[in-house]
This record gives C-alpha cells, structure tokens and sequence, in this order.
C-alpha cells in the first residue's frame, strides 16, 4: 500500500459525496487510486508530500492534459482553500490571487478565486 509523507496539511474529496480527507503532517496510507488523485499527485509534485521510498507505490507522472476547464479549477480551489494560511489571506478574508498561484503552481484570475470563494464561504455557512 502506499504511503505518504505529508509536509503542508491539505484535503482531498476523492469522490463525490464522500467527506473530505484531511491530511495533516505526517505519515499516511493510500490506495493505487487515491496516490493516483490528480490533486495528491499535484501535492507531491509541489512538495506538499512525499511518497515514502518502498511503499509499493506507482511512479508520478505529470499530467499531460491541458488546463483544467473552469468547473475543475473551482473544485480545486474549493480543496486548497481551507489549506491555506492566515498569510495567505487578505483583510476582508478572501484569498490573494498569489497565494493561490504559488500553492498551485499555476496563474488563476483574481475573479477566478473570487467566484471559487464565493462558493466555499456559502458552503460554510
């Protein structure tokens, strides 16, 4: 089973309708299709996480479709969100669209992280 070593906490919805997955730092079990995730292996390629040398896991490969459509990008900015730091965040709360760049290792738009927000902040209420 792999095994991941996680360095910077994040959260994964790995199918629709099931809770959130936390992440905290720390050592953690996967299956094939969960280490196959495009956001865990985007978190391993950012240094987010590790796969543990041994674990029986497969190899990473990047990806090589395009850009993800916008209802892609808001489900992952849904995911990154509660991941970010205090930092991270302007005064009203609301994410700095660098913030967000620099944990996904991709340009957004400022209304991109706006319109995910609005979502994720009515989702909390």
């Amino acid at each position: 089973m792999p095994i991941i070593t996680v360095q910077h906490p994040f959260r994964v919805r790995f199918r629709p309708g099931e809770p959130m997955r936390e992440f905290c730092v720390g050592d953690h079990d996967l299956t094939q299709d969960e280490l196959g995730n495009w956001f865990v292996q985007a978190s391993v390629r950012e240094g987010r996480a590790r796969v543990v040398e041994g674990s029986s896991a497969t190899e990473i490969v990047a990806p090589s479709s395009p850009a993800p459509s916008a209802d892609t990008l808001q489900g992952t900015l849904l995911v990154l969100f509660p991941s970010l730091a205090e930092a991270d965040l302007r005064k009203d709360g609301v994410p700095r669209v660098q913030a967000v760049e620099a944990a996904l290792g991709r340009s957004v738009t400022a209304n991109d992280v706006a319109a995910a927000w609005d979502v994720y902040r009515r989702g909390q209420e």
